[in-house]
């Protein structure tokens, strides 16, 4: 009979049924020699289910280093249970979660005063920068693009996609393959009456036309370099507040155009009185 125990055979498939010699040291009586289940412990090379919550004082730390060809897997246990759910304690002053590439920073989730997706900064070579990727619906007969949704400060759900003609457009709406072309394109304004609460006070084609005369057209290119860096003649919102709009931070077309409008009317308006006093002198 062996003496020692590495003069014992190996049990190398060890399983529930199995059992092992231990002391129990948190017993009070004489009888502290107990034996424990193999089922009860997390066997290596073994597909282990827990039957209760397990958990890891993070104080400690988990060092989960899986090798080649091996990964680290959490599946749900059904498909109404969360499959992984990562916490803090109260109060956090870090993220959460935070990816690394070879010890890389790459990325955090879940900022410590605020939700967030974070994709660091990094040298990348001669490609990009960090970027999102949002695949898009590869149904046979109902395809549909990938799409941000986002909420405005009321609350309201919010759509933002590029369309199969590449213009960029924002909706209410879910996108999916009946709505690809719904919404407005980014840039562009509804001009349908049910959109429009009309005022009072239409623009005369005079004072149109007395404003479009007034107005002082600069020569001026943009401080940031915006657009290559190209020379403008235009409006300056400062100097001419009736085409500028969002807070007169902006150009505002809408007005231009409508501008535009009264003024050509008075300019016909001033034609024909022309032509039919010219007609009136040849007839003289």
């Amino acid at each position: 009979m062996p003496r020692y125990i590495e003069e014992l055979n190996e049990n190398i498939t060890p399983a529930s049924g199995d059992w092992l010699w231990i002391v129990d040291v948190s017993a009070l009586a004489t009888d502290q020699d107990r034996k424990l289940s193999v089922g009860k412990l997390a066997l290596l090379a073994t597909a282990n289910v827990f039957t209760a919550n397990q958990r890891v004082n993070a104080l400690v730390g988990v060092n989960v280093a899986p090798t080649t060809g091996q990964q680290l897997t959490v599946k749900a246990a059904s498909a109404s249970t969360v499959g992984l759910v990562v916490d803090t304690a109260a109060s956090p002053s870090v993220q959460p979660i935070v990816i690394k590439n070879n010890g890389v920073l790459q990325a955090d989730i879940g900022g410590a005063a605020e939700p967030t997706i974070k994709l660091y900064d990094r040298d990348n070579g001669e490609v990009g920068g960090a970027y999102l990727n949002l695949g898009y619906n590869t149904n046979d007969s109902t395809p549909a693009g990938g799409f941000i949704r986002t909420k405005n400060l009321n609350g309201n759900s919010y759509s933002l996609w590029v369309d199969t003609a590449g213009q960029v457009r924002v909706h209410t709406a879910w996108l999916i393959n009946s709505t690809d072309v719904a919404g407005t394109p980014v840039g562009a304004q509804i001009s349908q009456l049910a959109t429009k609460e009309l005022l009072p006070g239409d623009l005369t084609p005079g004072d149109a036309l007395r404003t479009m005369l007034d107005t002082t057209v600069a020569h001026f290119r943009y401080k940031n370099g915006a657009y290559n860096n190209s020379d403008f003649h235009g409006i300056v919102a400062d100097w001419s507040p009736q085409f500028a709009m969002d807070a007169g931070r902006v150009f505002n077309p809408i007005s231009a155009h409508g501008y535009t409008v009264q003024a050509v009317k008075a300019l016909w308006e001033r034609i024909q009185q022309l032509e039919q006093t010219i007609a009136e002198w040849s007839a003289d």
